[in-house]
């Protein structure tokens, strides 16, 4: 058996301001988004085939809440995403390190403190 794909689901306060918030930090692109009568209250948000789902905190199943955690693993150009996020403001949890593990990663929180874990592996 192998898996293949993860597609972390993140409450959030707000859809919309947490779609701009991911497409501006990493380039996300919404595919699907759920309207509802006071905004959208889902979204689906892809780039490379990998998915973000952001669930209204308030609709949100099983009482999940933020913040919640997820790691992408990504192939090169770290220090540059990293770089990117950092001028555009990101909260900064842990900056590029590299790990005893063979990678090399960082963390950064979104307005919801969701933790965006990104890693790359080396060698």
């Amino acid at each position: 058996m192998n898996w293949n794909r993860s597609n972390p689901v993140f409450p959030v306060s707000s859809v919309a301001s947490a779609m701009e918030w991911y497409h501006e930090m990493f380039g996300f692109e919404p595919v699907h988004i759920n309207p509802a009568p006071d905004g959208p209250n889902y979204a689906v948000l892809y780039r490379n085939g990998v998915s973000i789902h952001l669930v209204r905190q308030d609709e949100a199943e099983h009482g999940v809440r933020s913040p919640a955690q997820a790691q992408f693993w990504i192939d090169g150009e770290l220090d540059e995403l990293f770089e990117g996020v950092t001028s555009k403001g990101a909260v900064v949890l842990e900056p590029p390190q590299d790990r005893p593990w063979k990678h090399r990663d960082f963390m950064v929180r979104d307005p919801d403190k969701n933790i965006v874990w990104v890693s790359l592996p080396l060698g």
